[in-house]
């Protein structure tokens, strides 16, 4: 899945990083950013950050308020879409930005 992500990202705009995540929250990729496949995150949960905790509207796309990065520990928004199968939600696409 990664080399799709690393297909795709050159192609969003204000882009820092990709990742898919499950219907849970734990990540099943690794990220993909500018410099290529970022390790180490493969499996993480974030079921807990602000981002998982807001619901997605029905129309499947959500851009969260902004949040403090526990990872950059800089102020933060995250995109996501969820990935279907018909009318079931399969898991989330997340674009990930910092300031």
């Amino acid at each position: 899945m990664e080399s799709i992500l690393l297909y795709g990202f050159s192609s969003i705009p204000y882009c820092t990083s990709l990742y898919a995540l499950d219907i849970h929250g734990v990540q099943v990729t690794e990220n993909v950013g500018r410099t290529g496949v970022i390790t180490g995150h493969y499996l993480r949960d974030r079921s807990q950050r602000p981002y998982m905790q807001e619901a997605v509207p029905p129309w499947g796309f959500l851009l969260s308020d902004a949040y403090i990065s526990l990872y950059v520990h800089r102020p933060s928004l995250t995109a996501l879409q969820c990935i279907r199968r018909d009318a079931e939600v399969l898991g989330y696409l997340a674009r990930f930005r910092f300031a």
